[in-house]
């Protein structure tokens, strides 16, 4: 809905935006983006060896987070948010607003979590990204200084220590 109400607000966004989609898309999405009249944008893509993806998330403008919409959710980190972080790109991610997955976007700088339903939130974080690429043809790249504490280095090592440390209590 939100991207819908950018594309009859901001003509320029029409001959720009362009939605891919990898892999299998859940009907539901589909379906959405048939409603909302989003259609002419949309691609869909096959599934892509790892390597593949990565340099196409690295060539993105935005990429799409989606935590699930369950009675856990706030604690759900998905791999793919931390392919995301290594991508650099803005990332917009649709979840709750206070949880895990937020918190990293947050503390990184990479992006921001909008409630499921929050249309205006998600509009408005998308407007900027728009006005930004408008003015310098580009997304912004998140500093990798703010996303190295969340590299698979990074993160082995901490729990490598935590291993050590609980080995030597016993």
């Amino acid at each position: 809905e939100a991207l819908r109400q950018l594309v009859e607000e901001e003509p320029n966004l029409r001959d720009a935006l362009e939605l891919h989609f990898y892999g299998s898309v859940h009907y539901a999405i589909d379906r959405a983006l048939q409603d909302s009249g989003l259609q002419p944008w949309v691609r869909f893509h096959a599934y892509l060896p790892h390597r593949e993806v990565v340099t196409r998330m690295q060539q993105a403008a935005v990429l799409f987070l989606v935590i699930p919409e369950c009675s856990y959710s706030r604690g759900i980190l998905t791999s793919k948010l931390f392919d995301y972080l290594g991508a650099r790109r803005p990332i917009l991610g649709i979840g709750p607003p206070d949880g895990d997955a937020a918190i990293i976007l947050q503390e990184t700088g990479a992006g921001e979590m909008c409630d499921y339903w929050d249309v205006p939130g998600i509009k408005a974080f998308l407007q900027r990204l728009f006005r930004y690429w408008q003015k310098h043809r580009t997304t912004p790249l998140t500093e990798s200084s703010r996303i190295a504490p969340y590299t698979r280095r990074n993160l082995t090592a901490r729990l490598a220590n935590i291993f050590e440390e609980v080995l030597k209590d016993e």
